[in-house]
């Protein structure tokens, strides 16, 4: 896969509004360092509606023709809200990479979900994600998994390209950084 300069990438990362729902901002980001646009949706904590809301942000979006890649902090969202990232891939035709912080626990995540409705549904969206991929890059270990990319170099290039003031992409970052600012913000006032 060949990508420009100047590739278009949303990130996007969850922070929590309250005890039903959870915020997703998704920044639009032009190459490494130009802020394009910000997208936002709510999701419900512990739902199952976290692909439905991805899609709808991005189709929704006057960018959706630009979006080449679709860069997730993790699969999970708003808790246990998870994000199925080979169905985000065929519902949107956008190649999804999910950048991950920590070797999942999965004895620990298959035992949360015991308590949770739908669980044999979330085991099997955790399943169909696929494998962990990782790699060394500035002597950390990177772990990802990918949906809709051929090959692996692509995907580890594109994390690498993003990483410019940490080793994770710049557009989850700073996704993070205004959601975390939206619910301090809201802790603030109420």
């Amino acid at each position: 896969m060949r990508f420009k300069e100047n590739i278009r990438v949303i990130g996007i990362d969850d922070a929590f509004l309250d005890d039903r729902y959870s915020i997703l901002i998704g920044i639009i980001m032009r190459g490494r360092y130009v802020l394009e646009g910000v997208l936002s949706s709510k999701i419900h904590i512990d739902g199952l509606d976290a692909n439905e809301k991805i899609r709808e942000m991005i189709i929704g979006s006057t960018h959706l023709k630009q979006i080449k890649v679709i860069m997730l902090d993790g699969i999970t969202v708003g808790g246990f809200n998870l994000v199925d990232i080979k169905l985000l891939y065929d519902e949107t035709n956008i190649p999804v990479i999910a950048v991950i912080k920590r070797q999942p626990d999965f004895d620990k995540i298959y035992s949360a979900l015991e308590n949770l409705a739908d669980k044999d549904k979330r085991m099997a969206i955790i399943k169909n994600c696929g494998d962990i991929n990782s790699f060394l890059y500035k002597g950390n270990k990177i772990l990802y998994q990918m949906s809709g990319f051929d090959k692996k170099e692509d995907c580890e290039f594109l994390i690498k390209k993003f990483s410019v003031n940490s080793i994770i992409p710049e557009p989850i970052r700073i996704a993070h950084l205004v959601a975390s600012g939206i619910t301090k913000g809201r802790n603030r006032r109420d």
